[in-house]
C-alpha cells in the first residue's frame, strides 16, 4: 500500500509541476490557458500539500493578476509565493519571487522598491549560482 501511495503522490508531483510548466509557458501567448493551468495546478498541489507545486502555481497566477492589472492581488499572490519558497528554501523560487515582484513595482511606478526587488533577486541568484555573473 505504501509503494503505491508513494507512485502515486510522485506521479501528481510530475503532473503538477507538468501544469506550471504550461502555466508558464503560456503566459503571454494564452492567458486563459496560463491562468486554467495554475489554478489547476495550485489545487492539486494544495489536495497533496506539494509546497512547490503551490509556490510555482502562485508565481504563475500573480503573473495573470498582474497582466489583468489586478496589481494589490499580484502582489499578495507573490508574496505568498516568495514565502512558500523561504520557508522550503527554494533560492530559485525566492529569487523569481522578487524578480515578479520587482517588475509589478515597475510597473506601479514605484522605482525604489523595484529597484530593491530586482537586486535581491539578482544577489540571490548570484549566490546560488543561477547566473553568470
Amino acid at each position: 500500500m505504501e509503494l503505491t501511495e508513494s507512485r502515486t503522490l510522485e506521479f501528481t508531483n510530475e503532473h503538477i509541476d507538468e501544469l506550471n510548466e504550461i502555466a508558464f509557458r503560456d503566459r503571454h501567448i494564452n492567458s486563459e490557458t496560463s491562468l486554467s493551468m495554475a489554478n489547476r495546478a495550485l489545487e492539486l498541489s494544495t489536495t497533496t500539500s506539494y509546497p512547490q507545486g503551490i509556490a510555482k502555481a502562485l508565481l504563475n497566477i500573480g503573473f495573470q493578476e498582474m497582466i489583468i492589472s489586478e496589481y494589490e492581488k499580484a502582489f499578495s499572490t507573490f508574496n505568498k509565493s516568495l514565502t512558500l519558497y523561504k520557508d522550503i528554501k527554494n533560492m530559485p523560487g525566492v529569487a523569481h519571487a522578487y524578480y515578479n515582484l520587482g517588475v509589478l513595482y515597475l510597473r506601479l511606478g514605484e522605482y525604489e522598491n523595484a529597484m530593491e526587488a530586482q537586486e535581491k533577486s539578482l544577489l540571490i541568484r548570484k549566490q546560488s549560482g543561477d547566473l553568470d555573473a
